[in-house]
């Protein structure tokens, strides 16, 4: 009998082991990119989708809250910056991970292409739930390239995609192209690219001069750069979301030149050429559209209803990623100060709909990131 109950107990403290250890590995966090395909998720950067039916609804959203706050992420929690854009998600071999680009914010005095200390990161942080996330420990991983065209210390990765024939991901990234209003790069930003295998460890592959400047916009677009005179005087470029599909990288791209904003869509088939506009009816989306179940979906900015001074994201649809795109709407009060336009992203994870995007939540710019979940 002895022996037995001995055994038993044996057994229940080798079982209590295993569960404690399976336990702690749960509680592990992985920032490998998982790439293959899935049923339940849309827009999770390396995964291609298969799923169909249930478009991203019209109605019945919800902000979640943890420990009664609504910014799910906030900037102190992030790599020490003040500032979190959600960037790209992607799928790992237990969790769900998150690109995404920090900065300080709020301090603005020296930029103006002088130089200046601030720098902006592309960082990760990882969840389960969507609701609890661990940063990279590694944090940054793409920071302070400085190379030829760039000014001191600036990196803000805006779009991030898997290129499954290339087996890489591409970031694109805005920087202060040098000296500001200069002969060589004239205006203030310029855009550049880097590589990535793992998401960890980059290669910029913009290194002698930038990937698209102010100049190549208008050659690109002339037409919205009719009205504009002078188009390098303050001219920017930012990269606002990029996708792949049926052979080509979609960037959507865009900035201001003179005062005057500007948006489109350009592709290609190799990321550092042979980039070429894409004519969109009713003018570009940002972020990038989303496709899914034959159909692509954008989100936009708009008045929130029932209160003129608030904001509010809206959903619009296209049978044609080219458009012409019908704005259908509000989906929710985002319950903040302001949200940026490129700085949102609509995916799904596992069946279920999810919007995050950046908030000003205090008057010193400080900036979180929520998430929005549909019910």
């Amino acid at each position: 009998m002895q022996i037995l109950i001995r055994a038993i107990l044996i057994f229940m403290i080798t079982s209590l082991q295993t569960q404690l250890s399976h336990h702690t590995e749960d509680a592990e966090y992985s920032f490998t990119p998982l790439i293959g395909t899935c049923d339940d998720c849309v827009n999770i950067h390396g995964m291609e989708s298969t799923s169909t039916g249930t478009p991203p609804p019209l109605t019945g959203w919800e902000l979640p809250e943890v420990n009664g706050s609504i910014d799910i992420v906030p900037w102190h929690e992030t790599t020490g910056k003040r500032k979190i854009d959600p960037v790209g998600f992607y799928q790992t071999e237990n969790n769900l991970a998150l690109f995404y680009n920090s900065s300080p914010a709020g301090d603005y005095a020296n930029w103006a292409g002088r130089p200046h200390s601030t720098s902006q990161d592309g960082s990760l942080i990882a969840t389960k739930d969507m609701l609890k996330w661990e940063n990279y420990e590694r944090n940054p991983v793409l920071n302070e390239p400085q190379y030829n065209w760039q000014g001191q210390n600036r990196t803000n990765p805006y779009a991030l995609v898997w290129h499954p024939e290339d087996e890489l991901f591409y970031t694109f990234y805005g920087d202060f192209a040098e000296g500001g209003d200069n002969d060589k790069y004239p205006g203030r930003r310029a855009l550049g690219v880097a590589s990535s295998k793992d998401l960890v460890h980059w290669e910029y592959l913009t290194k002698d001069e930038p990937l698209f400047h102010i100049s190549d916009m208008k050659e690109l677009a002339p037409d919205l750069f009719e009205n504009i005179e002078h188009h390098t005087r303050d001219g920017r470029v930012y990269a606002y979301g990029a996708i792949w599909h049926e052979g080509y990288i979609y960037l959507s791209v865009g900035g201001s030149a003179n005062g005057i904003n500007y948006s489109m869509i350009v592709r290609s088939k190799s990321v550092m050429e042979n980039w070429e506009r894409v004519e969109i009816e009713g003018g570009a989306p940002r972020p990038m559209p989303v496709y899914y179940d034959g159909k692509w979906y954008s989100l936009y900015n708009m008045r929130a209803e029932g209160n003129p001074e608030g904001r509010a994201i809206g959903l619009e649809v296209a049978d044609k990623l080219t458009g012409p795109y019908e704005q259908k709407g509000q989906l929710f009060d985002i319950q903040h100060r302001t949200s940026a336009g490129h700085s949102r992203q609509l995916f799904m994870h596992k069946g279920t709909w999810y919007v995050a995007f950046r908030v000003q939540i205090d008057e010193k710019n400080n900036r979180s990131m929520r998430i929005a979940r549909a019910g």
